[in-house]
């Protein structure tokens, strides 16, 4: 806009053109009055010629006096013209900087005058409407800020509050806070955490923080002019269902426990004395016991892993045993499948720093999902360092999945194929348990998988020398 402006001022107002018409016109009037000067000498001199040398002086003064005055006089009419001009445009000026836009300004005898009249006017017009909108875009903004239900603040590079919602205003204990430090209002090393991070990254940056009883989800990024953006969502909601979620299931696990392991003692105790068709039945009931005894297990391991006070046994631990060990617990169900075994330990051991159990039990129900879903063909479990990073791969030759599926394959009891898990005796939930073990441990899973041809699953540890 104020391009536009300097554009038409440049167009529409040679100053040169008038500072060339004030000279012309000053020294047009010294030459009236020097032509005045002349003529009134010659006269005086033509009607009384002079006697001395003094009467020469005299007249001179005289004819000079009679041709500077009506020079000056008509110069400080000027002068009094154009500094009415001038004033009325200084003050234009001042009103504009005070938000008034209508002037009046006197007409004056210079054209230039004149179009710089009216091209201030047009200007304080386009202000007042360009000021018009933008208080209209403002309180749209603020009726849209305070709409939002999360809590929002902008801060500047000093970490001062430029923008903030009433939101914002209610987590941070009521109270408009524009114009405060961040930490004025919330003081919490989290926040401090995410303010001094996003000076050097622009983002996004999540991290959840917690405020007395309530709970927040802050997502922050930094703008392309250095501010930076702050919500705080509220999650407490979320927390206290997913708490009861978790409960719930964890007493169910329990309770149910103790009948199927009872179930499945007398389906063992009858299978020893009846044959035939009884024996076909009994067979069945095992085997859907056993695989309702799995998802309770599985549940209950779940649920371990997902709270807050699980705290992991983590130690120092061989590669090469952890392999080992996880092999040996799923051998059984590779020589019943006749799958080929290969193995590709790393070549010098190293060690991982984590809880043993938990790992081990990651990599077997990698294996198991890979025995499942492979009818004939190899499994391959290799380990490799690279980049201080520790690479487990468990690779098959099975039916592969989709590429549509590949997305949610984490998430608790989805499957791909529900009839051939439930006959093959998944549970939907072993993925899961492997994400949240490697998640406890900071590290990364991964997933490449090509139907018809096979899987392979890495995951992605960090590694003690």
């Amino acid at each position: 806009m104020s391009g536009a402006w300097a554009t038409k001022l440049k167009l529409k107002l040679p100053m040169p053109d008038l500072r060339r018409t004030v000279y012309r016109s000053v020294v047009q009037l010294l030459v009236v009055g020097i032509v005045l000067g002349i003529s009134t000498y010659a006269l005086l001199v033509a009607y009384r010629p002079p006697e001395e040398f003094s009467d020469y002086v005299l007249w001179g003064l005289i004819a000079l006096a009679a041709g500077l005055f009506p020079a000056g006089l008509l110069n400080w009419m000027l002068y009094r013209s154009l500094r009415r001009s001038f004033d009325e445009i200084v003050l234009a000026c001042r009103q504009i900087v005070n938000g008034t836009y209508q002037f009046r300004f006197t007409p004056s005898r210079f054209d230039e005058f004149n179009r710089l009249f009216v091209a201030i006017g047009e200007l304080g017009e386009t202000i007042r409407v360009n000021s018009r909108e933008l208080r209209q875009k403002q309180s749209w903004l603020e009726a849209v800020l305070n709409s939002i239900q999360d809590g929002l603040i902008v801060l500047d590079d000093r970490g001062m509050i430029l923008i903030a919602n009433r939101s914002f205003g209610q987590i941070a204990g009521g109270g408009d806070f524009a114009g405060r430090y961040y930490w004025q209002a919330i003081r919490h090393p989290v926040l401090s955490e995410i303010v001094t991070v996003l000076k050097d990254e622009s983002g996004p940056v999540s991290q959840r923080i917690d405020l007395a009883d309530r709970h927040f989800l802050i997502n922050a990024a930094r703008s392309a002019t250095g501010e930076k953006v702050i919500t705080f969502s509220d999650i407490s909601e979320i927390i206290r269902t997913a708490e009861m979620k978790r409960d719930f299931i964890q007493n169910v696990s329990h309770e149910l426990r103790t009948p199927l392991t009872a179930i499945k003692g007398y389906v063992e105790t009858l299978s020893e004395t009846v044959t035939g068709q009884e024996q076909t039945y009994l067979n069945i009931i095992k085997r859907h016991t056993d695989r309702l005894i799995r998802i309770v297990q599985d549940l209950m391991t779940l649920s371990r892993l997902e709270t807050d006070q699980l705290v992991l046994e983590k130690e120092k631990t061989s590669v090469r045993e952890l392999i080992t060990d996880a092999v040996t617990a799923c051998r059984p169900l590779l020589e019943r499948k006749r799958l080929e075994l290969k193995l590709d330990l790393p070549e010098p051991d190293v060690s991982i720093w984590g809880d043993r159990l938990y790992l081990e039990q990651a990599l077997v129900n990698l294996l198991e999902n890979a025995v499942r879903y492979t009818e004939k063909g190899w499994i391959k479990v290799s380990g490799r360092f690279e980049n201080n990073d520790l690479y487990l791969t468990v690779e098959d030759t099975g039916i592969g999945i989709p590429a549509e599926h590949l997305p949610r394959i984490f998430e608790r009891f989805y499957v791909v194929d529900r009839g051939r898990s439930r006959q093959s005796g998944g549970t939907g939930l072993g993925l899961a348990i492997v994400k949240h073990i490697v998640s406890l441990h900071n590290g990364e899973i991964r997933v490449e998988s090509t139907p018809g041809v096979g899987s392979k699953f890495t995951l992605i540890l960090p590694v003690v020398r």
